[in-house]
């Protein structure tokens, strides 16, 4: 057999060990998605059907138009399945999204917030024809398809939170807000379009409460790419503000302020890797100093 023959056959272990590998993958990966939605649960939930699963090429099947809000939340997986109990039957929904932000960024997009609360996951809430809530990455539907029973739904969504990995802890990203004076379960994520502008890209947003006047201040914090891209965005949002006019924190930061069009005084702060600022302030002088701390949470968290 010559050299150039020889070349293009590798030793036995090493196919069977590659091949090894590839099945032991192939099973683990099945195995993980039986186990978060599995034939039956306990208090007689059992499956009408298989459960389906769908991927970003194939979401827009099942859901249309409503695929591309999953998929601006970084949309990995479906797991779209039926259960039945006592003659009811409850669709459930569980989608794997980027990460955690990008869950409570969804979840706190569609909260209803006259529903019940319920005890599952990080957050949830409750209605008698809905039960939604989210885990770590996960973010989870439990719709019965007939009348609910939300007894019923609250022990489905037990079981279902108990086969989901992860912690019921916060994303730590929400700690960058500074905690006095904010409203709470005011954060939220947004995958993209932050504020509604497609040039802030991702971000988180707060609500804090204003000594003077009705309105929340709303506060957020624009995740760049490098602290090119925060001046680059700072700039562009600069070309939305009326009369803007330099302002500066006191530790050396400057910003921009101005008027922003039915949004009421805005500002904004590129620093590093993030441009950070507000819409609807009324005092400056207090507003600054939420933004004093909140750039000393920046730098702890580099």
């Amino acid at each position: 057999m010559s050299d150039s023959i020889k070349k293009i056959f590798l030793p036995a272990h090493i196919v069977f060990t590659a091949l090894f590998i590839i099945l032991f993958s192939a099973i683990s990966s099945e195995s993980v998605e039986k186990q978060l939605l599995p034939e039956q649960f306990q208090d007689g939930f059992k499956l009408t059907k298989p459960v389906e699963y769908y991927n970003p090429g194939n979401l827009f099947e099942l859901i249309n138009g409503q695929a591309v809000f999953y998929l601006s939340y970084g949309f990995v997986k479906l797991d779209h399945a039926f259960y039945e109990k006592e003659g009811v039957s409850y669709k459930v929904d569980v989608y794997e999204l980027r990460d955690g932000l990008s869950a409570l960024g969804s979840y706190r997009e569609q909260k209803d917030d006259d529903a019940a609360e319920l005890n599952a996951g990080t957050e949830g809430y409750i209605f008698d024809y809905l039960a939604s809530f989210y885990k770590g990455k996960y973010y989870v539907e439990i719709v019965p398809t007939d009348e609910g029973d939300i007894p019923v739904m609250k022990i489905l969504a037990g079981h279902i939170e108990k086969r989901i990995p992860g912690t019921s802890d916060l994303p730590e990203e929400l700690s960058l807000f500074p905690s006095e004076g904010i409203i709470p379960n005011s954060e939220s994520y947004y995958g993209e379009n932050l504020l509604s502008y497609t040039f802030l890209g991702h971000g988180i947003t707060a609500e804090y409460k204003q000594s003077q006047g009705e309105k929340n201040l709303r506060v957020y914090i624009s995740f760049a790419q490098d602290e090119r891209h925060a001046l680059k965005i700072t700039e562009d949002f600069k070309e939305k503000i009326k009369n803007a006019s330099s302002i500066a924190l006191p530790v050396g930061i400057s910003g921009i302020s101005g008027e922003m069009p039915y949004r009421g005084k805005a500002m904004i702060f590129p620093y590093k890797k993030y441009a950070f600022g507000c819409l609807g302030y009324t005092d400056e002088k207090e507003t600054l100093k939420i933004f004093e701390k909140l750039l000393e949470n920046l730098n702890n968290a580099d």
